[in-house]
C-alpha cells in the first residue's frame, strides 16, 4: 500500500467515503401506504364481488332460520350471522380433535357425497334439546353427555337448520343439499382433509336462556355456480404426468453462478490508504482453489482459466 504522511482517519475521509458508498446503495422503491397485507394461511377462493353475492345468500338464510327459532324456542331471540371465513380443509381437520372436542356434528351432502356440515358445540346442544322440549327451567351441567333421546332430538334440530340453509341456497341456484343419516361426534365429518377450500358460516342465537351457536361448512366449488364462478375443468393430466412435467421444466430453470476469487479482511484505515497500483494480498494460496457459488450458494471448487479470451475455471475433484 501507498505510504501516505498522515494515514489517520478524519471527518472528511469518513464523508468522503460515505459519499462513495452512496453511489452504490440501490434506490428503494416507493411502496404505496394502500398495500394490503396478503395472507397465504387462508384460502381467497371469492373475490370482493363474490363475497357481496354471497352476503345476500346469508341474508336470506338468516330469513329462513328466524322461521326455525320461531318454532323451536319460546319467547323473543335475535339471530347474528358473522362474516364468511375461507379455509383450508386440512386446518379444520387438524382443529377438529382439538377445538371441537364433543362436537356435534351433521354431514350434508349431494348425491350421498359428504360436501359440508353443521356443527353445534355442546352447551348448544343442550340448550337446542332444552328449547325443543319446553324445559327452560331445568338446570344442565354445562357439557354433559347427551342421552340417545337427547340426541335424536337434536338430530331434528340441525335437520331443520340445513333444511333452511338448503332452502336458501336452491332459491339462489344452488344444488340441493341432503342431511346424512345420523351425528358425528369430534370426528372430521368430511372424506376430503387436503388443500380443499371450505367456506364457514358462525351464527349465533341470542336467546333468554342463553346462546345458541353453530357453524356451517361447505366445499368452496359447490356453491361457485351460485356466485358466477367458472368452475375448473378435470385435469385431462395424470398427477404423474404432472410431476414429469414439472421436473421437465426444471431443467431449463436458470441458475446464476459465480467463481469467488478469494477473500480478506482488512482496517478501515488501511481502505482509506488505498490507491491505484498498490497490492492487496488475499487469503488464499495459489495453488487453492476458488470457491463456485450457485445462486450465491456453495457448491463446487474450481481454478482459474481463460478460454478463448474470457475468464473461465476448471472444477476441481469432489476430493479437493
Amino acid at each position: 500500500m501507498t505510504e501516505n504522511e498522515n494515514n489517520s482517519l478524519t471527518k472528511a475521509k469518513l464523508k468522503s467515503l460515505i459519499t462513495t458508498a452512496r453511489k452504490y446503495v440501490p434506490q428503494e422503491e416507493n411502496v404505496s401506504s394502500d398495500a394490503v397485507d396478503f395472507n397465504w394461511e387462508e384460502p381467497h377462493h371469492f373475490n370482493l364481488d363474490q363475497l357481496g353475492m354471497l352476503d345476500i345468500i346469508v341474508k336470506r338464510i338468516e330469513a329462513q332460520l328466524e322461521k326455525v327459532f320461531s318454532a323451536m324456542c319460546e319467547g323473543e331471540f335475535s339471530i347474528t350471522m358473522s362474516p364468511i371465513t375461507q379455509h383450508f380443509a386440512f386446518q379444520l381437520a387438524a382443529k377438529m380433535p382439538l377445538e371441537y372436542d364433543k362436537y356435534y356434528l351433521l354431514p350434508l351432502t349431494i348425491d350421498m357425497d359428504k360436501c359440508g356440515y353443521v356443527a353445534i358445540d355442546p352447551d348448544s346442544a343442550l340448550l337446542f334439546v332444552e328449547q325443543m322440549l319446553r324445559d327452560t327451567e331445568s338446570e344442565s351441567e354445562p357439557g354433559r353427555e347427551l342421552s340417545s333421546l337427547e340426541e335424536t332430538i337434536l338430530m331434528d334440530v340441525a335437520s331443520a337448520i340445513a333444511d333452511a340453509i338448503d332452502k336458501s341456497i336452491k332459491e339462489h341456484g344452488g344444488p340441493s343439499l341432503e342431511t346424512f343419516k345420523e351425528l358425528s361426534k369430534s370426528d372430521w365429518p368430511l372424506h376430503k382433509e387436503g388443500i380443499e377450500d371450505i367456506t364457514c358460516l358462525d351464527v349465533s342465537v341470542e336467546h333468554a336462556a342463553g346462546t345458541m351457536s353453530f357453524t356451517f361448512g361447505i366445499f368452496s366449488d359447490i356453491i361457485e355456480p351460485m356466485l358466477g364462478a367458472k368452475t375448473t375443468a378435470k385435469s385431462e393430466y395424470s398427477t404423474r404426468d404432472i410431476k414429469d412435467m414439472i421436473m421437465e421444466s426444471m431443467n431449463y430453470a436458470p441458475v446464476e453462478v459465480c467463481a469467488e476469487l478469494c477473500s480478506t479482511v482488512i482496517s478501515l484505515n488501511d481502505v482509506m490508504s488505498l490507491s491505484e497500483g498498490d497490492l492487496l494480498v488475499l487469503d488464499k494460496k495459489i495453488d487453492e482453489p476458488i470457491e463456485v457459488l450457485f445462486n450465491r450458494c456453495p457448491g463446487m471448487k474450481a481454478y482459474p482459466a481463460t478460454h478463448l479470451g474470457k475468464y473461465a475455471v476448471v472444477m476441481a475433484g469432489k476430493d479437493v
